[in-house]
C-alpha cells in the first residue's frame, strides 16, 4: 500500500476506517470509483487490510486519504 499517484495503474482507494488491535492493523478502504458513484456506501464495494501495526504507524496512515492498493494476498467472500 502506497499514498496515490496520478497515472497508478492499481487499485484507487480511500481509508475510512483504521484500528489497530495488538500488533494488527484493520484497515476499511472503498474503491475510489465505487464512492464517485454513490452516497450509499455498500459492503460490496468495502476492501479490508491488514496489516502489521508497526507498518502501519511507520506511514502514518490518516482516516481519509487516497491510497493505491496493490494485493499480494487477496481473497474474495461472496453472499450466498
Amino acid at each position: 500500500m502506497q499514498r496515490y499517484a496520478p497515472g497508478a495503474q492499481v487499485i484507487v482507494a480511500q481509508l475510512t476506517r483504521a484500528r489497530v488491535i495488538g500488533p494488527i492493523a484493520r484497515l476499511e478502504l472503498i474503491p475510489v470509483e465505487a464512492h464517485k458513484q454513490t452516497d450509499n456506501l455498500s459492503a460490496d464495494s468495502l476492501i479490508e487490510v491488514q496489516m502489521a501495526a508497526q507498518q502501519f504507524r511507520d506511514m502514518g496512515l490518516r482516516e481519509g486519504e487516497t491510497l493505491v492498493l496493490t494485493a499480494r494476498k487477496a481473497r474474495v467472500f461472496v453472499e450466498n
